[in-house]
């Protein structure tokens, strides 16, 4: 629809006139739905309420002074915008990039933590935090529980959290792996109990300090998503953030060929990301972690 002047003669889609006039006041920015490069956004002048009702009973849906004011969207707005934003975004990286520099993260945890067999210099979080500029700090263990000491294993995380350096500013708990696959013995209640008087104590120890835990992947082991859904719940009570990634980590663990590629052992490897397995995850370690900052 067209309407010329401030007071004028309204136009259907099909440029026929509509007997009907009209006075407008205040200026609005009126959308069609998607805009591509070749649509217009126009500038229309914003009815009293008797009037648009009036206009709606009469089929005309859509205002617009072409007359006044309009721009096109076409290929220079794209080359204009499109290097202002990626601008904006790399700003906005390298701001949280120098927010981090100097401070000190540790890491807790299972293999996941210790990186198995293979150094923890491939792991992500160590990555994360030399492509950052912090302090790392590595407190995995490979077979370690969060609920339970293990004889070979040494002890749990319930109690090894207490043994980490006094002033962090980052604390990434990993783990759970364990506990699911022994949860026949431990129980989902110990679990449970022990997960939070982990997130009760590092709260307690580190009340300046970001804290987040990272689940286990999936495994067709049901007690996986079990540990999973109560670390999730349990931190939850504790406001503490979780990646769920059992769920949304890219890390396709209950496939073959896909641990053929990604898994220290292969295909007989349900836990341990090789090199290109943590390079894999870590962006999206990255982005959930610098959330929080």
């Amino acid at each position: 629809m067209v309407y010329k002047g401030k007071k004028g003669i309204l136009y259907n889609s099909q440029g026929m006139p509509q007997q009907k006039k009209c006075s407008y006041s205040g200026l609005v920015v009126w959308s069609f739905g998607s805009l591509g490069y070749d649509d217009y956004l126009c500038i229309r002048q914003a009815a009293p309420q008797q009037n648009k009702d009036d206009l709606i009973a009469h089929g005309l849906h859509c205002l617009c002074i072409r007359h006044y004011f309009k721009i096109r969207i076409n290929h220079t707005m794209k080359r204009l915008v499109l290097p202002l934003f990626l601008t904006f975004a790399f700003l906005h990286a390298a701001a949280q990039s120098v927010a981090l520099q100097g401070k000190r993260m540790a890491v807790i945890g299972d293999s996941y933590v210790r990186n198995h067999q293979e150094p923890v210099e491939n792991t992500w979080h160590w990555k994360f935090a030399q492509k950052h500029g912090m302090t790392y700090l590595n407190y995995g263990r490979n077979g370690a529980c969060v609920s339970m000491d293990r004889t070979r294993f040494g002890k749990a995380l319930c109690h090894r959290y207490m043994e980490m350096a006094d002033s962090l500013d980052l604390i990434i708990i990993i783990a759970g792996h364990n506990d699911a696959a022994l949860l026949d013995s431990i129980g989902l209640d110990l679990y449970r109990e022990k997960c939070a008087e982990v997130c009760r104590g590092l709260i307690e120890r580190y009340p300046e300090a970001r804290i987040c835990w990272f689940t286990p992947w999936c495994n067709d082991n049901p007690h996986f998503k079990m540990v999973v859904d109560a670390t999730i719940e349990t931190c939850g009570d504790y406001g503490i953030p979780v990646f769920d990634a059992y769920r949304n980590s890219n890390i396709f663990a209950r496939n073959e060929a896909f641990r053929k590629l990604y898994f220290q052992k292969g295909k007989n490897d349900r836990a341990h990301l090789n090199d290109k397995g943590h390079d894999r995850f870590l962006p999206l370690a990255e982005e959930f972690i610098l959330r929080m900052f």
